[in-house]
């Protein structure tokens, strides 16, 4: 090989090499350049409803629903306890998932329930399990942790309330308003007049928002009356109307 031609592929080898770095400069400055977003984890959120309602020997209603909301092992929602006979405790809850049976579907959470009951506001630690079958509540003996928050006693001496069964969240919303409307507007509703200047209140009201329809029991503390009605419920402006509402 003559000098001229080995000085020509050194000058090539020198220019290519020359070129690569340059590229892989290039390239460098540009990844360094990106702005790396950091993906947020996935969560799972799920939302369950559950419904009691149980005709008593005095003829009210024990009622009882709980709205569930699951965020990953965090958990939320809303209780209300409806007796027949004793007082009502309402309130929002919010806690952890502590134990899960996935194959079978069964979760218990820990949470602390923001009550509303006599006229007070307390909170308390509830623990209740539910599954796609039921959902059950249980209650005990509570005592102030030192913080103004009640909490059990003894989480292995705790009872069960009845279960309440699955129910549509949508259908427990529509339920819940129509049953709200009659309540508080029974006096216009109803087709009789009450008399002795008693008021009309609801006893005991069942709904089905399958049918549209619904049975109420109602009193005034002289008369009772029972009544059978169908109603239109507008869910985007949360609006009931009452029709052919029968006296039976």
């Amino acid at each position: 090989m003559n000098k001229f031609i080995f000085k020509k592929i050194t000058l090539v080898l020198l220019f290519t090499i020359v070129i690569i770095l340059i590229i892989f400069s290039v390239i460098d400055r540009n990844q360094s350049k990106k702005v790396v977003i950091p993906i947020p984890p996935i969560t799972q959120s799920s939302e369950y409803c559950y419904y009691r309602g149980i005709d008593t020997v005095s003829g009210f209603k024990d009622v009882a629903w709980i709205k569930i909301k699951e965020n990953n092992n965090e958990i939320s929602g809303e209780l209300r306890n409806l007796p027949a006979e004793t007082d009502s405790k309402v309130g929002l809850f919010s806690g952890m998932i502590i134990e899960s049976d996935t194959p079978h579907g069964f979760k218990k959470a820990n949470v602390i329930w923001d009550t509303f009951a006599e006229g007070m506001n307390t909170k308390e630690e509830l623990i209740f399990d539910y599954n796609e079958n039921y959902a059950i509540v249980y209650f005990g003996e509570l005592n102030d942790r030192g913080d103004g928050v009640y909490v059990f006693k003894d989480k292995n001496n705790l009872y069960p309330q009845e279960k309440m069964t699955p129910i549509n969240c949508q259908d427990l919303d529509e339920k819940l308003l129509v049953e709200e409307y009659v309540r508080e507007n029974i006096k216009n509703i109803s087709i009789t007049k009450e008399v002795l200047g008693g008021i009309w209140y609801v006893t005991k009201i069942e709904i089905d928002s399958q049918l549209n329809s619904g049975r109420v029991e109602y009193e005034d503390g002289h008369i009772m009356e029972k009544a059978s009605f169908e109603y239109d419920y507008a869910p985007e402006s949360k609006t009931v109307v009452i029709k052919n509402f029968k006296q039976l």
